[in-house]
């Protein structure tokens, strides 16, 4: 699947953060029976200076309070599988599934899906490698930022293994 509605409004808003020098990371809340918004957010924790300013937290507070007759109605769009945070926050109001940009790489799941798929939250992914140029080039250029919003050091994972990870020739220098 390559295209569901909120797509274009998740690029739109992190193209902003990029744009801002912020995380490549945005989400927006859509409702599955109209499509639509109900909240949109972005990673604004360096803009912000706030370690919980993570998109779908952001979505969220932009929604609003929702019932969970509502929450069960809807979906979140992201450019990225949600980090642990926005994990638990997802299994803990119970909603039921997200789609991803950020195309699923073997053995470089991270541990919010196991989380997710575990606690009955779907995530699909979009395939979207313009949300993977973005990522490996905020990566090149924030590496100690990348490392610390995911909640690891820039020893806990190198570039190469990155790379090798992800399929790419890094022969190019």
């Amino acid at each position: 699947m390559s295209d569901v509605g909120g797509w274009a409004q998740t690029w739109e808003l992190c193209e902003r953060n990029l744009a801002e020098h912020g995380v490549p990371a945005a989400a927006v809340l859509v409702r599955e029976a109209d499509g639509e918004i109900l909240g949109r957010g972005r990673n604004l924790r360096y803009q912000e200076g706030d370690l919980t300013a993570h998109a779908h937290v952001e979505a969220l507070r932009d929604a609003g309070l929702l019932t969970p007759e509502e929450i069960a109605g809807t979906y979140f769009v992201s450019t990225a599988v949600p980090c642990m945070m926005c994990a638990g926050m997802m299994v803990h109001y119970r909603f039921p599934r997200n789609y991803s940009g950020l195309p699923h790489f073997e053995g470089f799941g991270s541990p919010s899906e196991q989380f997710l798929a575990e606690n009955g939250v779907e995530v699909v992914d979009l395939e979207r490698h313009e949300v993977l140029d973005a990522w490996i080039s905020y990566i090149r250029e924030h590496p100690q930022d990348w490392w610390h919003d995911i909640g690891m050091s820039a020893e806990d994972l190198d570039f190469d293994s990155l790379y090798a990870m992800l399929g790419i020739d890094r022969t190019d220098g």
